[in-house]
């Protein structure tokens, strides 16, 4: 069911001790919002919600960063998981792979996907020999047992530098990861890199070499099995001036379809693959400012329809994508949600400053009809105090106000029976002029409620 259309937002969070904190944002569908802290482990002096999957509406998984700062020998840095059972947040604390790091953790799983209860699965780093060689990161989850598969990262394809950014499940339980390793024979280069599981087997396929220039998958999605898209950006290899990236993969064979270059500092950051000929793409890119000395972020959103590329206006980036419908799709990132409604790119809802410290959304699942849950973070600065929240988007459908009658949702006679008994008792409900009276211009206001009929 596509949201309900509206012309204000009405946005709340919960504030201790239990208090509704709220703020209005216009052109957005109607919301209720509701924020939860999320339960960070108790020595995580900063915490960071980084990726979100709705297996269904009681049951929400995602994925999150801790890091402890210590004194001696640096930053502990971890992964947490979350389930949501719909009414309750519950830590996972997964095996961490002990790293020799300077004697320290570096485990982290930034992405996280499902095919259902029995099938999850989190991709990510962690470092093993030295704090400058990461190797891939895969956790399965079977419920709340989970465990870590050992991947052919470093040791099976001769390589360094390897992570993922992102993790899918296709419908045919087939898993694709995203994300990045650096060529021994090539100068040290950096490269997009995507790897297939299925039935337990590894398959690799690597992004095509591109002269003086770093590549990287930074998020993964599907509409079938053949249909397959892996994104991200490319850079130079001396500077990042970046340029949008993405692959494709037909069933048999990858190909790169990028987008044109429109700025510097390109990166794409979400793809959500709706059909073969509706695809979006979200990221940002910079320009230069007017002074001639800085640089200016914009928003980047593309839309494929099966054969090229085009470039939509949009009021914010989006850090991961959804969609209801084709003309109803949404993307949050930091404090903003954006919606697409088939004609154009609007502000959905923009957090308040003064209610959220810095609140920085990354993640986005879909929970069921007119519902959706964002993860990230807020605290009071960008790298010290920050804290694991969800916030819950509830469509709230438009009232209909000629539904006097059971059953609710339906417009039949039973309502215009209860319209006139109403009016007949002179019953407030049927005082559809709110003016005290009731005469023939509450029968016309009922009667065009009545044709209007219910969303």
């Amino acid at each position: 069911m596509p949201t309900p259309h509206a012309r204000t937002l009405k946005i709340c969070r919960l504030a201790l001790p239990f208090v509704a904190v709220c703020g209005v944002a216009t052109a957005g569908p109607t919301f209720s919002i509701t924020r939860t802290d999320l339960p960070d482990r108790p020595n995580a002096e900063m915490a960071f919600g980084l990726d979100i999957v709705a297996v269904s509406p009681d049951e929400v998984w995602a994925t999150s960063e801790w890091r402890d700062e210590l004194p001696v020998s640096g930053t502990d840095l971890g992964t947490q998981i979350f389930r949501f059972d719909g009414s309750v947040w519950t830590l996972i604390d997964p095996p961490h792979t002990a790293s020799t790091c300077n004697d320290r953790f570096w485990f982290v799983a930034r992405a996280i996907d499902a095919a259902g209860s029995e099938q999850l699965f989190a991709a990510g780093e962690y470092k093993k020999d030295s704090c400058s060689s990461s190797d891939t990161l895969l956790l399965e989850g079977e419920g709340e047992d989970w465990s870590q598969t050992i991947t052919p990262g470093q040791s099976a394809f001769g390589a360094s530098g390897y992570f993922f950014e992102d993790v899918h499940v296709t419908e045919d339980g087939v898993v694709w990861m995203g994300g990045q390793f650096t060529h021994s024979g090539d100068a040290g280069r950096p490269s997009a890199t995507v790897i297939r599981m299925e039935g337990g087997d590894f398959e690799r396929f690597d992004g095509p070499l591109i002269l003086n220039a770093a590549h990287r998958v930074r998020a993964i999605d599907s509409s079938a099995p053949d249909d397959i898209w892996a994104v991200g950006s490319t850079g130079g290899f001396a500077a990042a001036v970046g340029r949008s990236y993405a692959l494709h993969y037909d069933g048999s064979d990858w190909s790169e379809v990028s987008p044109p270059q429109v700025g510097i500092g390109e990166i794409i950051a979400a793809v959500e693959a709706i059909a073969p000929d509706d695809v979006w793409l979200s990221g940002r890119y910079q320009v230069i400012a007017p002074d001639g000395m800085s640089l200016i972020t914009l928003p980047l959103m593309w839309h494929w329809n099966g054969s090229g590329w085009t470039r939509h206006d949009s009021p914010g980036f989006a850090a991961d994508l959804v969609h209801f419908a084709s003309d109803d799709v949404y993307g949050v990132s930091g404090d903003t949600l954006v919606h697409w409604d088939g004609d154009a790119w609007s502000v959905a809802a923009t957090l308040d400053p003064d209610e959220f410290e810095l609140p920085a959304l990354r993640g986005l699942a879909v929970t069921g009809p007119g519902e959706m849950i964002a993860i990230g973070d807020d605290g009071p600065g960008v790298t010290t105090g920050r804290h694991s929240m969800a916030v819950r988007f509830s469509a709230e459908q438009p009232a209909c106000p000629a539904d006097l009658a059971e059953p609710q949702g339906v417009i039949n006679f039973f309502d215009v029976s209860a319209f006139l008994t109403a009016y007949n008792a002179m019953d407030p409900a049927a005082d559809f002029t709110d003016d005290g009276a009731f005469d023939f211009f509450d029968v016309s206001a009922f009667l065009t409620a009545y044709n209007a009929g219910c969303p």
